[in-house]
């Protein structure tokens, strides 16, 4: 599907993993996609505002279509107002996934950081990856809601002429 819009949708960055340089590529834009409602039939067209990244920068637009197509199938009808069944499933199982990731990395910060209480130098260390637990604890709480809000910013339907 087109990209619309005129500003620069790839944006390359790298960063040092060991002694290697691994470059990534985001794919910002957006696509064009048809809508069709499984409850009542209704069909339109929709903008759907996705980024991507990926290896190069074929792969990360193909990630960030794949995005879009998954985040339209989980967004409810603008004429009935019902979901798709199978696709919310889909959008809320990456949601709860990424929110057990959160709430492991703060449990795994917070169980780590006691190891770094062995002396006083350690202590403001210690401090940081309990700060960092505690972040992503809340960020794990946050955000199924916070994605849920961004996902309905992120689609706008189009009449069918």
């Amino acid at each position: 599907m087109a990209r619309l819009g005129s500003h620069q949708p790839w944006i390359r960055w790298s960063s040092l993993l060991g002694m290697a340089k691994v470059t990534y590529y985001n794919y910002d834009g957006q696509f064009s996609l048809p809508f069709k409602c499984t409850a009542c039939g209704h069909e339109t067209s929709a903008i759907v505002k996705q980024v991507g990244t990926g290896g190069t920068p074929d792969a990360a637009k193909a990630n960030a279509e794949r995005d879009a197509r998954d985040l339209l199938a989980a967004v409810a009808c603008p004429q009935c107002g019902k979901r798709d069944v199978k696709g919310s499933a889909n959008y809320r199982k990456k949601t709860v996934m990424q929110t057990i990731g959160f709430l492991a990395f703060a449990a795994l910060c917070a169980i780590v950081s006691p190891l770094f209480f062995k002396n006083s130098r350690d202590v403001v260390y210690g401090y940081g990856l309990v700060l960092m637990a505690g972040c992503c604890a809340v960020g794990g709480l946050i955000w199924p809601g916070a994605r849920a809000k961004a996902a309905a910013s992120c689609v706008s339907f189009q009449a069918k002429s």
